[in-house]
């Protein structure tokens, strides 16, 4: 079993044991895939460090976490902005009440 974390647990999950794999289908897959497979299984443990490493930086990095941050604010930004029109909506139907109930239309 391998250690989460480390360059051999991401390689187990980018490339799960035959055994997990789903039955083939000649429709289903084409030729290339037991290629690709075997480049990836052939692939040195310096080579799934090296991938570790660089995904550990682009995807786990400092630019990653600026980006999510970025992201994060944009939503919270249209979150405000919906909650706002949703009181715009809620004060115009209580006006549009409050006229009703005074015999205005």
């Amino acid at each position: 079993m391998c250690m989460v974390g480390t360059p051999c647990a991401l390689r187990c999950f980018l490339i799960p044991p035959a055994s997990h794999l789903p039955p083939a289908s000649p429709m289903r897959l084409p030729p290339q895939v037991p290629q690709l497979r075997t480049r990836l299984l052939a692939r040195s443990a310096a080579e799934w460090d090296s991938l570790a490493q660089r995904q550990a930086t682009e995807q786990f990095g400092a630019a990653a976490a600026a980006l999510s941050k970025q992201r994060l604010e944009r939503m919270l930004r249209s979150f405000e902005l919906m909650c706002g029109m949703e009181e715009q909506e809620s004060s115009a139907r209580q006006r549009e009440v409050r006229g009703c109930l005074h015999g205005r239309p």
